[in-house]
């Protein structure tokens, strides 16, 4: 199904002021929605910058499936 483009709403600066707006329920949800992505965004992107760095710092190896069972006293098949 199609979704209408979302509409930006002006912005103010209220000062000690209630304010109600009206949105259709869909369009709502629409924004929740891409908030939601936008909030998993940022945090893949700051795990992906901050592995990065742990990487390029040398803090990261690889350990094989068999060495990290072993190192977690798991018991080999």
């Amino acid at each position: 199904m199609p979704t209408a483009p979302l509409r930006s709403l002006p912005s103010y600066a209220l000062v000690d002021q209630v304010v109600a707006v009206v949105v259709p329920i869909e369009e709502y949800r629409q924004l929740c929605l891409a908030m939601q992505e936008q909030q998993v965004n940022e945090e893949f992107d700051a795990a992906r910058i901050s592995y990065q760095a742990r990487r390029e710092a040398g803090t990261i190896r690889y350990v094989s499936h068999e060495e990290a069972g072993r190192r977690l006293g798991l018991p080999s098949r």
